[in-house]
């Protein structure tokens, strides 16, 4: 099989890769009409997923199943993660524990598993399975172990149906992610944050007081610091991991250890600026948080365009950021800068 015109492919993975994703479908749909090649599918299924149409990337991810001369089970394992998104769990599983039966690497589909259950907020049952792997504990996948610690905390928390059922996770995983993470523990000038947050220094005033909300282990802090020694700045954080490193790294600066919603948390803290990186998607009630910060002051954040089992949403367009954040952000302006293999839309304008 041929697999078309490289460059029109080489434009339409150009085009995903930077987050142009209607761009990379239009390219994709008219490609498939004419070129029966499983990877042109395979890649508009992915872009259909980043639009989060979840039955339009099923299907495309069907169509390069069938089309291909060869098994991959990469792609029934996104198969699987498609349906779970569409809300097809018992598909999903279906899909799962044919993969688990086959026995090929049979740890890791388990782990999928897992996850299905996971963001099904069945703790008991995730746990199961992830105890279930025959991996050392110390090459268990280190998602697996925060996983692992949020079920734990789940499971002996108080029985409330909220908090059992609320996808937005708590200190548990963050601290074993924080604690495990070489991407969290690398220099801040080396993280593949670093070119976004350029950008967001760049709107930050060195006359500047900043509240940084969940501030993580304070590579932000770090890479701010050094460019805007005069800002005060003060990162505020859940996971006592997080600040213990954020400390660590960063003396020059102050970090609390609270919960944002606690509303005690800010209490005693001065600021003129918020910056919000990588925070918004990780909680329920984003908005909530927002609309309890101090009006006027100055906003400077980020939200992902992709999916992450710590996320509680993301986002597929700059249209889909101001839906949600305008009523909390005034004169919100929302530009999408790449970021890894990814990208971040990039909020700015002042606190309603």
């Amino acid at each position: 099989m041929r697999v078309g015109s490289g460059s029109s492919f080489d434009n339409a993975l150009d085009a995903f890769r930077s987050g142009r994703f209607e761009v990379a479908r239009r390219i994709l749909l008219e490609a498939v009409s004419s070129d029966t090649h499983p990877k042109w599918f395979a890649l508009l299924a992915s872009t259909e997923a980043r639009l989060q149409n979840w039955d339009g990337a099923i299907e495309q991810l069907r169509s390069a199943i069938r089309l291909s001369d060869k098994r991959n089970l990469q792609w029934s394992r996104q198969m699987a993660a498609y349906l779970m998104k569409a809300g097809r769990h018992a598909d999903a599983h279906a899909v799962l524990t044919s993969l688990v039966y086959r026995g090929e690497d049979i740890d890791k589909d388990r782990g999928l598993l897992a996850q299905l259950h996971f963001m099904r907020c069945e703790w008991s049952l995730a746990l199961d399975l992830i105890d279930s792997t025959s991996w050392p504990d110390d090459v268990v996948p280190l998602h697996l172990r925060a996983m692992a610690a949020e079920c734990r905390s789940r499971l002996a928390g108080p029985d409330d149906a909220g908090e059992r059922t609320s996808r937005q996770l708590s200190s548990a995983y963050y601290d074993v992610v924080y604690s495990g993470s070489a991407e969290y523990a690398a220099d801040s000038e080396d993280s593949i944050y670093a070119p976004v947050w350029s950008t967001i220094v760049e709107r930050i005033e060195p006359s500047s007081v900043v509240l940084d909300i969940g501030c993580g282990p304070g590579q932000f802090a770090a890479f701010l610091h050094a460019r805007r020694p005069s800002v005060l700045y003060t990162g505020i954080d859940f996971s006592a991991t997080a600040i213990a490193q954020a400390r660590s790294r960063c003396s020059a600066v102050s970090f609390v250890q609270a919960d944002i919603f606690d509303p005690k948390s800010l209490d005693g803290i001065g600021y003129d600026t918020v910056v919000a990186t990588e925070f918004l998607e990780h909680v329920d009630d984003d908005l909530g948080v927002l609309s309890r910060l101090r009006s006027g002051a100055a906003f400077i954040g980020s939200v992902p365009n992709f999916d992450s089992i710590s996320h509680v949403r993301y986002f597929s367009s700059e249209i889909e950021v101001l839906a949600r954040y305008r009523d909390v952000v005034e004169d919100l302006a929302v530009k999408l800068e790449p970021c890894g293999r990814n990208a971040l839309f990039v909020m700015t304008g002042r606190i309603a």
